[in-house]
């Protein structure tokens, strides 16, 4: 019986594969291209028109759109299952010197680095007159176990992340503060169980939505697991602490203490007390993930200009 559904779910898989194929074929053939642009060299489309640009001709560039791991140990997630290494790719277009020097230090990479910048933290850059620090609003980015790693499937890691999100809840409302939660808006995450759904039925949870209008409207952003949306935070002048977690098991980028203060799930109640009772290290914080972004993110505020002048000059 499982055998017999499985070669019925190959089969479709195949004639599904084949269609894909044979659209991106008359796609291209149909398109006069110069560039085909991807955001990850491992999903399933973007793989098929990997290699059909390179049969056609066709240059692709590689759109850097999140946090890449830079430690040793995630060289073959972030090769395999993140497809952020510009392996096949014919250019990678990053977001400054951080992502660019570790690319560029793989020895294996031949592709050519042009940085461009982040053209979301673009957007956010021109609210940032917009935003307010006196809000009641702490918004935390929680990126679960993934899916994609056997972790993901553990059901004590998954009671552990839960535990964790609701020590931060009560921590944050000793201080008389709101919560906002922003689930990562990738759609294979499990989703939260119904029991910490009714322990913080007074939270606001969110899947998907625009995160600029959820940081000009909070005081303070926390952050568990890897998540792009810490920059976007400290452009907007918003002081962040990440809290390590033990189902990232790539561990966190390399840049992290650099920028926000980084602790653990025991220490956060002690140091969230302390940043949001003392204005000297609030604004200390604040101004230490700016500082890192202005050196470190390229362009801020004229990514998405350079990005097409390099097109252009490509």
């Amino acid at each position: 019986y499982v055998k017999l559904n499985l070669i019925e779910i190959f089969e479709n898989k195949i004639l599904d594969s084949l269609h894909e194929i044979e659209y991106a074929k008359n796609f291209l053939l149909s398109n006069n291209l110069t560039y085909v642009i991807i955001l990850s060299e491992a999903g399933f489309t973007e793989q098929i028109f990997l290699s059909l640009a390179k049969k056609f001709s066709v240059n692709v560039i590689l759109l850097q759109h999140g946090v890449i791991l830079d430690n040793s140990s995630a060289l073959n997630y972030n090769k395999i299952v993140a497809g952020v290494l510009p392996i096949d790719s014919d250019y990678f277009f990053s977001w400054g010197k951080i992502s660019s020097n570790y690319i560029s230090n793989l020895n294996f990479i031949k592709s050519q680095i042009h940085i461009i910048g982040n053209m979301n933290i673009d957007r956010i850059f021109e609210t940032k007159d917009q935003h307010s620090n006196n809000s009641n609003y702490v918004l935390l980015l929680a990126t679960g176990p993934r899916n994609q790693q056997s972790i993901g499937h553990d059901v004590n890691a998954w009671k552990k992340y839960e535990s964790t999100i609701k020590l931060i809840y009560d921590s944050v409302s000793k201080h008389n503060l709101n919560l906002i939660i922003k689930r990562h808006p990738d759609s294979a995450e499990t989703d939260f169980s119904e029991t910490l759904y009714s322990d913080l039925s007074n939270v606001k949870i969110l899947k998907n939505g625009d995160l600029s209008d959820l940081l000009l409207n909070t005081k303070i952003v926390l952050s568990i697991g890897v998540s792009s949306g810490t920059l976007e935070a400290q452009i907007l002048h918003k002081p962040v602490i990440s809290i390590l977690s033990e189902h990232d098991v790539f561990g966190n980028a390399q840049y992290i203490p650099d920028s926000c203060i980084e602790t653990s799930i025991e220490e956060f109640d002690e140091t969230f007390s302390r940043i949001i009772t003392n204005d000297a290290d609030f604004e200390q914080l604040s101004q230490k993930g700016n500082e890192f972004i202005v050196n470190n993110i390229s362009n801020i505020g004229n990514a998405s200009s350079i990005f097409l002048d390099t097109l252009k000059k490509l």
